[in-house]
Order: structure tokens, then sequence, then C-alpha cells
């Protein structure tokens, strides 16, 4: 090897000696240009996906936002939200995706109301879109905020609840015939299936918040339409305003549920009523919770096919207040059919924690109450055996007879409810009752109850049949010794109108019975008893006598003319039983006036006979006007006498 080819050799290695050496000193510069280089594609390609993305939500932002007023709320939203039931009113609508929609000073009046039609004003609602996605191209409602709204419920004149936007019966089939002509356009269309979808959206209406609501209430009285339970139910005849009510509803989304929790809270009550139902996606299996009023009840809801729903009722503080199981099947035609498999307990210790603020202030309600159900297998509510047990019952209600210590057994067994011990005191009168109610056909019921009242006993019958749909009719009959009442009236439901109508009423004493017999002294007040008794003593009155009532509604029972048939009626003295008046003709009472027609009175050998009327003022009972025609006969053309003394013991009269 040469000299020459030797240097060269070890200029190489001297060359990549140096190399390493260089190497080892710029390693970590090195490193570090790479990664810069890395986080600066990175950059750029986000940048890249930024301007992309911002192109795409901007494009879409436009194309959704030129449409959202008059499209999408004017065309979509307010129409599937009144569905053509209601008019909903509205001062302007302004804002877009970004900011939100402000409807300012809507209003939603009944058009089938005359005169003060408006069921709700809000000053302001707010909506709120989702941005993520509008940047898929899709409009979405998230959040709604209404606030400072104002309620009124009230009824018309003619019984019309505000808030009852049903089409009147006369404009119902003008109505049909131009829903069958009315063809949906395109747009429309377009809209529809647009809120359709959105609706499909886990982030569709994700919390509704009303704040601060007033509820007005201008005739609270009005609001009850049956007319029995407007009598139970104490409300102010005064306008009742509630303000400073918050609700909130908000949806929490999740891979296998949705939760609802819906809230009303007021500043001085932030947790006054909790309301949450969670539905499984998958199954359709849910469950509720309500917390309110010192409750805090359950109701979990099983999927179990075409058989039905299985349904858990309890309270979660204490099973054993409440813990009912049954199964809700598809198949029934009513309630009671539908209901099946009942089995629990419903223990209410004091009736007195679930009084309502609606009754009176001087009212009371007391005692303790429980239910147990036991059902076999398919078993429908009908057919199932359950016991009654009420101790120690009071309720003091205005308008209705005070009830004391009442002690209630009742036993359920093949459709037939036995009555074993019904005892108390009812206005401070002791009273028993025993008895059955037979529902052996779901349009029939048969009662049948034995009393005794303070001694006085009596026998009462009542029945229920279902005469159409919507009509029921209620027979009643009281029976005491020889005397009777007869009651019945029918109940019609027309929607959400309850009227009770077609009243008839009758009572008699039966022939050669007496009126002794059947007035209860007992439980009379002790003034009227006393009057009575001592008429009682002296004569005796014999039936046949017979009155009789009938009218239409209740509020027409003033109107009514009540008939006194006396025919055959005797009337006897007790020391002298020969001596005696017979009776016969009728006696017409209606309002301020009594008509005579064919009165007649048999004295001895004279005949007497009376026709005509007296009008008198139904507040003072003062005659005013009378004309009567009297005529008088003697048979076997004998005189006729009698003495003041003896016409006044013949008559009962004290003076």
């Amino acid at each position: 090897m040469t000299d020459n080819e030797n240097k060269k050799i070890e200029s190489l290695i001297i060359e990549l000696e140096k190399r390493k050496s260089n190497h080892k000193d710029g390693s970590g510069r090195n490193l570090k240009r790479l990664l810069r280089k890395i986080i600066r594609k990175a950059l750029m390609l986000l940048a890249v996906a930024f301007l992309v993305l911002a192109g795409v939500f901007i494009l879409n932002f436009f194309r959704l936002n030129s449409d959202l007023i008059d499209g999408h709320i004017k065309e979509g939203l307010i129409p599937s939200l009144t569905k053509g039931q209601f008019e909903l009113e509205f001062g302007g609508i302004s804002g877009n995706l970004l900011k939100g929609v402000e409807l300012d000073s809507v209003v939603i009046k009944n058009k089938y109301i005359d005169s003060a039609a408006t069921l709700l004003t809000v000053p302001r609602i707010a909506l709120e879109y989702s941005l993520f996605d509008v940047l898929l191209g899709n409009l979405v409602l998230e959040n709604i905020v209404i606030e400072n709204p104002v309620l009124t419920l009230n009824r018309d004149e003619k019984g019309r609840a505000l808030w009852d936007f049903s089409i009147p019966r006369e404009q119902a089939i003008l109505v049909s015939k131009e829903k069958k002509q009315e063809k949906p356009t395109k747009r429309r269309s377009k809209w529809d299936r647009e809120q359709h979808r959105q609706k499909m959206e886990a982030r569709y209406l994700s919390s509704i918040n009303i704040v601060n609501l007033t509820v007005l209430v201008p005739n609270p009285q009005k609001l009850v339409t049956d007319p029995f339970i407007s009598r139970i139910i104490t409300l102010p005849n005064k306008t009742k305003q509630i303000t400073g009510v918050n609700l909130s509803l908000k949806k929490y989304p999740a891979e296998n549920y949705n939760a609802h929790v819906f809230k009303i809270f007021t500043r001085d009550e932030p947790s006054l009523l909790t309301f949450q139902i969670t539905t499984m996606k998958e199954t359709g299996d849910f469950s509720i919770v309500f917390d309110a009023l010192g409750q805090n009840l359950n109701v979990g809801v099983t999927n179990i096919g075409q058989k039905g729903r299985v349904v858990t009722f309890y309270d979660a503080r204490n099973r054993d207040r409440l813990n009912l199981n049954f199964l809700l099947d598809r198949n029934g035609n009513s309630l009671f059919n539908k209901i099946k498999e009942l089995n629990g307990v419903v223990n209410i210790d004091s009736l007195e924690s679930i009084k309502s603020d609606l009754l009176a202030k001087d009212s009371r309600i007391g005692g303790a109450l429980k239910l147990i159900f036991n059902s076999e297998e398919n078993e429908a509510l009908y057919d199932a055996k359950t016991n009654i047990s009420l101790k120690d019952f009071q309720f003091h209600l205005a308008g209705l007879p005070a009830i004391e210590d009442f002690n209630i057994d009742i036993a359920i067994e093949n459709r037939t409810a036995s009555l074993k011990k019904m005892e108390g005191k009812i206005e401070e009168v002791d009273s028993k009752h025993s008895g059955t109610l037979i529902f052996k056909d779901e349009g029939e019921l048969f009662l049948s109850i034995d009393s005794d009242i303070s001694g006085e006993k009596a026998s009462t019958k009542a029945e229920y049949i279902k005469i159409e749909p919507g009509v029921d009719k209620f027979v009643g009959l009281l029976t005491r010794n020889s005397g009777k009442a007869n009651v019945t009236f029918n109940r019609k439901v027309a929607g959400k109108k309850i009227e009770y109508t077609d009243f008839d009423f009758s009572a008699e004493i039966v022939d050669s019975g007496s009126a002794e017999d059947i007035l209860p002294f007992n439980i009379l007040p002790k003034n009227i008893a006393g009057q009575l008794n001592e008429y009682c003593k002296r004569v005796q009155i014999l039936g046949p006598f017979k009155i009789n009532t009938a009218f239409k509604t209740i509020k027409d029972w003033r109107k009514s003319t009540l008939v006194v048939d006396l025919d055959g009626t005797t009337i006897v003295n007790k020391v002298y039983p020969s001596d005696f008046i017979k009776l016969a003709g009728k006696a017409l009472i209606e309002e301020g006036e009594i008509r005579l027609e064919g009165i007649k009175a048999l004295i001895d050998n004279l005949d007497i006979k009376i026709d005509g009327y007296a009008k008198f003022q139904r507040e003072t009972q003062h005659i005013d006007d009378y004309n009567l025609d009297v005529e008088g006969l003697l048979k076997d053309n004998k005189d006729f006498k009698i003495s003041s003394e003896r016409l006044k013991a013949i008559l009962g009269l004290s003076a």
C-alpha cells in the first residue's frame, strides 16, 4: 500500500470520526427541529380542518338562519304547538341561531269564547338552538325560557273553560267537511318532517324553564262544574292570585335511557315538587318518582309484551304504608278489567295528613284507613278480594252533617261488598248500618242498607244504571215502617261538563199507615220533634198520603211544583176515634202560591169542597192575595152541628 493510499484512508477515518462527533453534539437540536415540523404540520391540518368546519358552519348557519323565523318558527314550530286548536298571537319575533330567538308579547286565546277569552299572556319567550346541530346542518331547539307568564283559569257564562279548545258540536260537522277539502302544501309537509326529525334528537328540548309564573283565578267557584263536588269543596268567591311560581323541565339523555326531571319551586319553597320519569330506550320500561307534600311515591312499569305491563306502586319511605303490585292488561275494555292481579296494602295511619288546602278552615278529616288487596293469577280488579277498614273516622265539612268516631269494616268478594260494620255519630246522633253492594254487572250497581239511627230504623235501597254512554241513572228508595220515599235523577257527562238532571221525588204513607210511625222523633231538632210529638198525641194521621215533585236541574227546584195528594187521608182523634175528618183532592205548592184542586173534607154528614188559590210572600209568608170557592153539602138531609171544641179536637189543634 502506497503512502498516498494510506493518507487517503487516514483522512477518511478522521472525517468519519469528525462526523460522529458532530452528530453526537447536534442530535437534540435535530429532534427539536423534527418536532417543530410535526407541530407545524398538525397546526396547519387543524387550521385547514377548522376553516373547513367554519365554512360548513357558516354555510349551514346562513342556510338555516335565512328561513328560521318565517319558515321554522312560523310554519313549523307554532303550527305543531297549536295543532289548529287555539290561536297564538305575538307582538314580534327577532334574533338568530347564534344569540337565540325572542318572541315578544305572546297571547293565547280561546276562539270559542266571546269575551275574556285570554288564557295565557307571556311578555317574553327565549328560544335557544343547538349550535352543534347547526354544524351538522340540522335545526334542533335545545332550550326554552318563558318569563313572567300570566295564566288565567276561568269559565264563561255557559260553563266552558278557557283551556277547553274542543270544537263545539254545532261547528264540528262544518269543520270536518273543511278538513276533508283541505290539502297540505309541500312547504307545510317539509316543516312537519323537520319537526318530527328534530324530536328524535337527544338535545331536543333539553331544558324548559318557566320563570315567575302568575296564576289568576277571577272566580274560583266557577272552576268546579260538578254541583255535588262544588258543595264539598270550599272555594273563595273572589279573585285568587298566585305569584312567584317557577317550573323547570330538564332532559338527561344517556345511551340506554332518557330521564326527565320536572320541578316546581318558589322562593319560600325551593323543593315544592319534584317529578322524575326515566324511560329505558330498548324495552320501553319506565319508572316515576314523585316527591311533594311530604310524600315520596314511586312507580315502576315493566313491559311484558302482549300480555301488558307489570306496575309497582309504593312509598319509598315506608312500604308498609303503600305497596301495590298489579298487571295492566292491554286488552281490557274498562279500567276495572284492565287492572289484574292486584295485591298489596294501603295503610294510612292518619288521614289528617292529607287534608287539602281547598277545604274550609274549620273542616276536619281524621282517622286511619287500611286497604288490603288479594288477587289470583289473571283475576280482574272486579273479582279481587278486598278488605277495607276505617277507624275513628272524623269528617267535618261546611254544609254537610258532621261525622264523628266512625268505624267501618267492608269485605269484598265475588263482586259483592259486605258492609259488616258501620258505627259512629252523625251530628252527635248514634247510628249503625249494615248491608251489601252488588256489582255483578259493570253497568249496574245495587245497594241495600239497613240503618238504626238513635233507635229509629229504616231501610235504604239504591240502584245505578248505565242508560247509554255519558248518561247514568240513579234510583233510591227509603222505607220506614208504613212510609217510603223514592228519588230518581240522571247524571249526564258531555265532554268535561257534568250535569245532574231529571229529578223526581215522591213520598207516601201507605193505606192505613200512620204518620206517627214514620216520623223520626229521636233525630229531629228538639223543638220540631216536641211540637210533632204533642200533635201526634192528640190525633192520628192515616194514609194514604202522597207528595210528589219533579224538576229538570238542581237550580230549578225552587220553581218546581210540590203536589200533595190527600185522596183517602184521614185525621182521627185518639181519645174519641169516632171523631175524624176524611180528606180528598190535591194541593199544589209552587213558588209563592198554593193552589187547591178539588179539596174535600167530610165531617159527620157535612161534605165540604174547596177550590182556589192563595199567593204569599216567600220571605215573610204573608198572604198577598187569595180566591177560594167553598161549597158545602149536607147528606141525608140532616142538620149539622159542631162545637168549636169538637172541631179543635178533630183537627188536633191546641188553640
